[in-house]
């Protein structure tokens, strides 16, 4: 039995639900295979060099944020441990300080320049496309969340009364906003456009992609790294503007 298995069985032993065992092994195998890729001489699956090099590749090639960074970590310290107890190693190879800080906390609001909100939206107007702009500006002129944003329905947008309207989550909460003059200039370029994405005929949502009835947030998120946003999606309808 190869040690990714026999740590699948450790973690069944401890009684972990069975999604919570999958991510670890697939988080665990992704490290193996990197570990593959990099061709090294040790032996040994997990040392403290290891650790320190993963985490390094984590951050700097594969961008991803300081949370997905952390579980990485939550799972080879947790693999770590298991060596220990099988007696497969005696050394501490994932430390206290290897975590990152998590960034953005949502319990705060960003403290966001003027300028930075008008960098990145002569960044939007350049590079954008009439579909994401349309977004961007959502999330700045109203309070509503990406995801709310993301399920916006055709039938929920009242143009000749310049307003969108739609029952919010679970709670059967109705949500309007009114549409200042240039959320409407937004919109109606967006919906010039809108046909020539493929999945727009049969789809009943307002933002679509051309793999799917309904755009991801993930396209979003993607836009806002590229054009190297200093806040992300969810700061904008909760942001503070500095004076400068």
């Amino acid at each position: 039995m190869c040690v990714i298995e026999m740590f699948r069985s450790y973690l069944l032993l401890e009684n972990k639900k069975k999604t919570t065992i999958s991510t670890y092994v697939y988080t665990l195998q992704a490290y193996s295979n990197w570990i593959k890729l990099t061709q090294t001489d040790s032996d040994q699956l997990i040392t403290r060099q290891h650790i320190l090099a993963y985490r390094q590749y984590l951050m700097k090639e594969k961008g991803i944020s300081n949370n997905s960074i952390n579980h990485a970590l939550r799972v080879l310290s947790k693999f770590n441990k298991f060596l220990i107890l099988s007696d497969q190693t005696m050394e501490i190879h994932v430390v206290k300080s290897d975590f990152l800080t998590a960034r953005l906390s949502s319990s705060k609001p960003l403290l966001v320049s003027k300028s930075d909100v008008d960098n990145f939206m002569t960044l939007v107007i350049k590079h954008a496309s009439e579909r994401d702009y349309l977004v961007i500006q959502l999330l700045f002129f109203t309070s509503l969340s990406l995801t709310e944003i993301l399920n916006i329905k055709l039938r929920d947008v009242n143009l000749q009364l310049s307003y969108f309207e739609f029952v919010q989550g679970d709670c059967n909460k109705r949500i309007r906003f009114n549409l200042n003059t240039e959320l409407l200039v937004a919109y109606n370029n967006y919906l010039s456009v809108r046909y020539a994405y493929t999945s727009s005929a049969n789809s009943p949502y307002l933002f679509v992609s051309q793999k799917s009835h309904k755009l991801s947030s993930t396209v979003i998120n993607k836009l806002f790294r590229k054009l190297n946003a200093p806040f992300n999606p969810s700061c904008c309808r909760k942001h503070n503007f500095l004076d400068s």
